[in-house]
């Protein structure tokens, strides 16, 4: 049953983990597409919320990833010469910042949980490992038992 427990604690982990880690370069983005709102460009590619991104954060993201992200929050995209901009809205981006925060806040409490259920696993660790070295001592002493047995034997 703890192996179990275990092995499903250890999957949500790592799926609390990558979402995690996908919400924080959605937050990263919409920071950057945020300043550069307030910096009054009210217009801009994927790439150009990227470089900032990347420049501002020091992050690696692919403005492809970019324009991914801010279509899938509805950010509405114009085309002006010839290229797909999306258009900056600093009160609209600020929300959708709070909203990603509180879903970050959420899932770094899940992944604490998570956390906390494998301390004491350095122990159960140090345990089994004085147990295997018992196993090894019986083992050799086993031997030793059996190869004085054998010889005595041989003796009669």
């Amino acid at each position: 049953m703890q192996q179990t427990d275990d092995i499903l604690n250890i999957l949500k982990g790592n799926i609390t983990s990558r979402g995690l880690k996908e919400l924080k370069i959605q937050l990263v983005l919409i920071q950057a597409a945020c300043v550069l709102a307030l910096e009054g460009i009210t217009r801009a590619t994927a790439g150009q919320i990227a470089s900032r991104a990347i420049k501002e954060y020091d992050i690696e993201v692919l403005p492809s990833f970019t324009g991914q992200i801010f279509t899938g929050l509805n950010i509405k995209k114009l085309t002006s010469h010839g290229k797909s901009r999306f258009v900056l809205e600093y009160d609209q981006l600020k929300e959708i910042r709070e909203q990603t925060e509180t879903r970050c806040e959420e899932l770094i409490y899940k992944l604490e949980t998570v956390i906390k259920t494998f301390h004491q696993l350095p122990e159960r660790i140090t345990t089994l490992q004085n147990e295997w070295a018992e196993i090894v001592k019986n083992r050799k002493y086993e031997q030793e038992l059996i190869f004085q047995i054998n010889k005595e034997k041989k003796k009669l």
